[in-house]
């Protein structure tokens, strides 16, 4: 639930700063970039949450063939690595973002 706020917060504030860009020019824009960048990460680990619930569920049936078993297993450590790709490439936006909303957009 947290991460799904984030992303809306960070749609807000990329729809803000396209707003002001006319009036404040590059770093309104360089905000809105950063925001954007931050709603595609957030999306990219949803989608991956998501992917892995399914995974799981479809994984657990006892009367799967052990080929079939071994392939979900195998997309769902796929998908934990793409989701802790995703952790790691958001914490580097959200600290680019935040140094660019400390300097203001004036």
């Amino acid at each position: 639930m947290y991460k799904r706020q984030v992303r809306k917060d960070a749609k807000r504030v990329r729809h803000a700063a396209e707003s002001v860009e006319p009036v404040y020019g590059k770093r309104a824009a360089k905000l809105a970039k950063a925001a954007h960048k931050q709603q595609k990460i957030l999306g990219d680990h949803h989608d991956s949450v998501i992917a892995r619930d399914v995974l799981g569920k479809l994984g657990s049936a006892t009367d799967l063939p052990e080929p079939v078993a071994l392939a979900y297993n195998s997309l769902l450590e796929r998908e934990e690595r793409i989701a802790a790709a995703a952790e790691s490439k958001y914490r580097k936006a959200r600290r680019k973002a935040g140094r660019l909303l400390k300097r203001g957009v004036k």
